[in-house]
């Protein structure tokens, strides 16, 4: 399942505008024969190359049908209709999306405008943009519509300038990769690369030592996309583990079961513990919020008991931002032997940039179920720096995962296949609704988590080795 990679070809006058009162203020013959020579196509190994122009409704209605090449009009407004002259599309991703999905495909794409379709480009596809052809006219047209030429043009050229009496044509090549596919290329390398292992669960891996992964969290929250991932369980779990909860039953309730395999009655007496069906043990959100307070069982009030990690992870944060002792750890050793599952991610540390602005984070994976487990991991602490930055008055920055043993099960080899056969789509945005009003730890609810703009590929289905 692929997404069409595409060139932008746009014209802005000397302080970068595109339009003025909708229409294109400039009247140049040369510029308009310079688009279409370049979008049409040329005749390669005895037939004409096929090419698809994409434009904006605005743009479409002033250039109308392109001779020689099809067109995609991004609109929500047209009726949808697909003929022999042009295809209308809802957004941008639909028109990537099935132009990327054609048996027959296209030599080039081209998006040729207008501002919505090129600012959506530079901000959400730029890992897809093979080429950006901007010719930038000398005279200055008091525009009213704008292209973004500072995020383009300190870019890698192909070639030099070309340079005349009424303008620079320039042609950039962007180098910018999607931020999921950091965890592809890991993906890839364990699948292709990966010794092969007995393990506990006697499923069996392919595994690799010492991986490091990172994400930029500033703007987008990585959330997997070659396969759907629920991130509302996700945000469940997370709540959970932050009021120090150890009662899988609390989230089989909200009908999220990722735990149940492992606090079934016949895996908690597998592991010779003496726990009520659906406790954890002394897992995750007990060595946050109670490290090495004596463990009675997921029943029990804890309040006050053991050392409050995140508690005082936060106040440190806000008190001596430049601290290197923003840690937390889940690795209890005294506590191993009465937990379901010994952690797998042991430890989490947090660095303020130099300017007490943003917020980073640092996960630790003594292992990793890479198709499974890794993407929830990901997100979970996405999240949780987005929340613990809240708290102390800070941006989210970046997230780094370091991973030991770094796997993929026998049984997920061909969910794992069909994954790395996708492309990504965008990651989506986050915010905390009413955010003002969240002002502790325990004030954090379900409906104040909002991530917008999450598309994927279709649900992969793994099952977990137990």
């Amino acid at each position: 399942m692929s997404i069409a990679k595409f060139n932008i070809v746009v014209s802005i006058d000397s302080n970068n505008g595109i339009s003025k009162g909708g229409e294109i203020p400039w009247e140049s013959s040369e510029n308009r024969r310079f688009i279409r020579d370049l979008t049409t196509g040329i005749i390669k190994n005895g037939r004409k190359t096929r090419n698809a122009v994409i434009m904006g409704r605005c743009t479409f209605e002033d250039f109308g049908i392109l001779p020689d090449r099809e067109t995609y009009v991004i609109s929500q407004t047209m009726q949808k209709e697909i003929s022999p002259d042009f295809t209308t599309c809802g957004s941008l991703l639909e028109a990537l999306t099935m132009i990327g999905g054609q048996i027959k495909g296209y030599d080039e794409i081209y998006v040729i405008g207008g501002a919505h379709i090129f600012n959506e480009c530079l901000t959400r596809f730029m890992y897809l943009c093979k080429k950006i052809y901007i010719t930038k006219f000398k005279m200055n047209y008091k525009c009213d519509t704008f292209f973004d030429y500072d995020s383009v043009k300190d870019m890698e050229m192909s070639g030099d300038p070309t340079n005349n009496r009424d303008y620079v044509r320039y042609t950039f090549v962007p180098k910018i990769s999607h931020g999921e596919q950091t965890y592809l290329d890991l993906l890839r390398d364990v699948y292709k690369n990966g010794e092969i292992r007995q393990d506990r669960t006697n499923v069996g891996t392919r595994s690799v030592f010492d991986r490091n992964i990172s994400f930029d969290i500033s703007k987008t929250i990585p959330i997997i996309t070659t396969k759907a991932v629920n991130y509302e369980n996700i945000i469940k779990e997370m709540l959970m583990f932050i009021n120090g909860k150890t009662d899988s039953k609390i989230l089989e309730d909200q009908k999220v079961k990722i735990w149940q395999p492992n606090t079934s009655k016949e895996f908690i007496e597998k592991r010779g513990l003496n726990y009520r069906e659906g406790d954890m043990g002394p897992l995750y959100g007990f060595q946050m919020r109670h490290w090495n307070a004596p463990y009675k069982g997921c029943d029990e009030d804890y309040e006050g008991q053991g050392i409050d990690q995140l508690f005082n992870l936060i106040e440190n944060i806000k008190s001596d931002p430049f601290s290197r002792r923003h840690f937390i750890s889940h690795w209890n050793v005294g506590q191993l032997n009465e937990m379901v599952l010994p952690p797998c991610h042991v430890s989490h540390q947090y660095y303020v940039s130099s300017d007490r602005q943003h917020l980073s984070c640092k996960v630790t994976c003594r292992s990793s179920d890479l198709f499974l487990g890794l993407p929830y991991n990901i997100t979970y602490y996405a999240l949780l720096t987005y929340v613990i930055a809240h708290l102390c008055g800070l941006k989210p920055k970046s997230l780094h995962v370091s991973i030991g043993d770094a796997h993929i099960y026998a049984n997920h080899m061909d969910a794992v296949e069909r994954q790395l056969s996708r492309t990504p789509k965008p990651f989506p945005t986050f915010t905390f609704i009413d955010a003002y009003k969240i002002q502790s730890i325990e004030q954090f609810r379900l409906p104040l988590f909002h991530i917008s703009g999450y598309e994927s590929w279709p649900f992969i289905k793994g099952d977990m080795a137990a």
